[in-house]
C-alpha cells in the first residue's frame, strides 16, 4: 500500500482511503500520511490522522518531525492555544525538524524575534543554516520594516548568490537555459504534479522569479500565502513553457512531498 498510494495521482478517494489504513496498522507512519492528505484538500480525514499520531506514536522523534502540518491547519483555523502547545512538544525532542515547527509557529503568531531564536538553535545545534537562511529571506520577501536587515542580506548572498531576479517566460527565452531544479518523486509537490509537471522536468521560475537550486526553490515556496502559483519550467524535448494553478501551501515551509524518504 505505501508503494501505491504516491500513483494514485488524480484518485484522491483511493489515496486517502489507502492512507487512513497505513494509519490504523502503522500510527508511526500517521503524521507523513496526514500531511499527504492534507495536500489533497482533506483536512478533516488529515486531523483525524494526526491526532491517532499523537495517541499511538511511541517514536518521539518521528512524531516531532511530523507534526508541522497540523500546527499549520490548526492555526489557519485560528487555535493559537493548541496550535503553540503542539509545536513546543515537537521542540522539546530537539529534532531540527521539531525546532523549526516552533520557530514557524512563532512566525505565524507574528513572535519574528523568537521564531530568529528558534532557527538559530537548528544552526547551532545541527550545524545546519537552512531553516535560519530561508526564514531571513523569507522575512525580507514579506516585510518592508528594517528588522533582521542585516540577517537577510547574509541569508540572500548564501541562497541566491546571483541575486534575487525576476524573470518572465520571455527572459528565460531570451537568455540560454541556465540551471534550474531537477524534478523527481522526491521533490515534486502533488500541487506541481496537477499542474502538470512531472520528473525528469526542469523547473527553472517561481512565481516570477528565477530558482537554480533546492533550496531556492524551497525558499520561494514559502513568499506568498496565496493558494496559486505560476512556475516556469522545461522539459526535454519541449520549449520552455509556464503554467499557473492551485498550489497547496504549509505557509513558511516546504510543501509536503508525494513520497516518503526511502519509499
Amino acid at each position: 500500500m505505501e508503494g501505491a498510494i504516491f500513483h494514485l495521482h488524480g484518485a484522491d478517494d483511493e489515496a486517502q482511503r489507502l492512507a487512513e489504513r497505513i494509519c490504523e496498522i502503522d500510527p508511526e507512519h500517521c503524521c507523513h500520511y496526514a500531511a499527504f492528505v492534507a495536500s489533497l484538500g482533506r483536512p478533516e480525514s488529515a486531523e483525524r490522522m494526526w491526532k491517532r499520531a499523537l495517541a499511538s506514536t511511541r517514536d518521539l522523534i518521528t512524531l516531532s518531525n511530523g507534526l508541522a502540518g497540523y500546527v499549520g491547519l490548526l492555526l489557519d483555523r485560528g487555535d493559537t492555544a493548541e496550535a503553540p502547545r503542539l509545536a513546543r512538544l515537537a521542540a522539546d525532542v530537539y529534532s531540527a525538524e521539531g525546532l523549526r515547527t516552533l520557530g514557524y509557529a512563532y512566525e505565524r503568531l507574528g513572535r519574528f524575534d523568537e521564531a530568529a531564536r528558534q532557527y538559530a538553535l537548528i544552526t547551532k545545534r545541527y550545524d545546519k543554516k537552512t531553516a535560519e537562511n530561508q526564514f531571513s529571506v523569507r522575512y525580507r520577501q514579506r516585510h518592508t520594516d528594517e528588522r533582521f536587515r542585516e540577517e537577510s542580506a547574509r541569508a540572500v548572498a548564501e541562497v541566491f548568490p546571483n541575486g534575487l531576479r525576476r524573470k518572465s517566460l520571455a527572459d528565460f527565452r531570451r537568455d540560454l537555459h541556465n540551471g534550474g531544479v531537477l524534478l523527481a518523486d522526491g521533490n515534486l509537490t502533488e500541487g506541481l504534479r496537477r499542474l502538470g509537471l512531472r520528473p525528469s522536468d526542469f523547473l527553472v521560475g517561481v512565481d516570477g522569479f528565477a530558482v537554480e537550486s533546492q533550496a531556492q526553490m524551497d525558499a520561494a515556496l514559502t513568499w506568498t500565502d496565496e493558494q496559486r502559483i505560476v512556475v516556469i519550467f522545461l522539459r526535454k524535448g519541449s520549449e520552455l513553457a509556464e503554467v499557473a494553478g492551485p498550489e497547496f501551501r504549509t505557509r513558511f515551509g516546504p510543501p509536503p512531498r508525494t513520497r516518503r524518504k526511502g519509499a
